[in-house]
């Protein structure tokens, strides 16, 4: 009997039929020889579509998957010369987003009816959102009349942070929040980018202050270059300050073995 390792792990969405795949429980190491070049094509084409479902969601270039997606496929067959052309790459890179994602401007048209609603039931709040040149979300940003009053009331402190591919799509979600006089916080906006490039923050900054009327005396952030250049730009006459929490971590990752070194001097 062999013993293989190799495994896949994926859900099905009854509702939208897209896959969910779980990529830290794959491993596709075999304990056997496989040879390729006797299965059929569509065969073959699944073991491309599944490594391409995998690069995908490490979120990485159409190149790097062409050439991990070659590789792969040159050692299970033990050949070399097997070679995909980037076109090939690039049409099952689409089919397979449609199968993870659906359509791209499905959900994109979907936000942008719900956005009119919210619109005509609260005409005083913000909501925006960009779309690329495919219809598909670039970015998002939301603040009601009511967190912008706060702001205005607590307009001192003003923490901003993202959490990272928590989401359907993989996109950094922004969450910007006040502190009150009880050293409470609340929420004052959010916001969906595609990137944490210059360009996205700066988009979601600039609706979102613009929106409020008037620039914050502080703002803390994590250690990210891109934040607080975007943040001179945007908010000049505001002081920018970086997460303890965020310095802590810094610390602990980067000058660990600074301490064991000073611990052995001293001890």
């Amino acid at each position: 009997m062999i013993d293989c390792k190799f495994r896949i792990s994926y859900k099905i969405d009854k509702a939208s039929g897209c896959y969910d795949f779980n990529e830290t429980k794959a491993n596709f190491q075999h304990s056997h020889p496989l040879d390729y070049k006797g299965l059929s094509k569509r065969k073959k084409m699944a073991a491309l579509e599944y490594m391409a479902k995998s690069e995908l969601q490490s979120k990485s270039r159409l190149k790097d998957i062409t050439q991990k997606t070659q590789a792969f496929i040159q050692g299970q067959a033990n050949d070399h010369l097997i070679e995909l052309q980037k076109q090939q790459t690039a049409y099952l890179v689409k089919k397979t987003k449609e199968k993870i994602w659906g359509l791209p401007q499905k959900d994109a048209e979907n936000l942008n009816k719900l956005m009119e609603q919210i619109k005509n039931q609260f005409p005083d709040g913000l909501i925006k959102m960009q779309v690329d040149e495919l219809g598909q979300l670039r970015n998002f940003i939301f603040s009601s009349s009511n967190m912008k009053n706060q702001y205005l009331k607590f307009k001192d402190i003003i923490l901003m942070d993202s959490t990272y591919r928590t989401n359907k799509y993989k996109l950094p979600l922004y969450v910007i929040a006040g502190v009150n006089e009880n050293s409470k916080t609340f929420v004052i906006g959010f916001g969906f980018v595609r990137s944490e490039e210059a360009k996205d923050v700066s988009w979601i900054l600039n609706e979102l202050f613009t929106f409020f009327g008037d620039s914050p005396t502080l703002i803390c952030t994590d250690s990210c270059p891109t934040m607080s250049k975007v943040i001179k730009e945007i908010l000049p006459n505001t002081t920018h300050l970086i997460c303890a929490w965020h310095v802590s971590q810094n610390i602990k990752k980067h000058l660990s073995g600074l301490r064991k070194i000073i611990f052995h001097l001293f001890n």
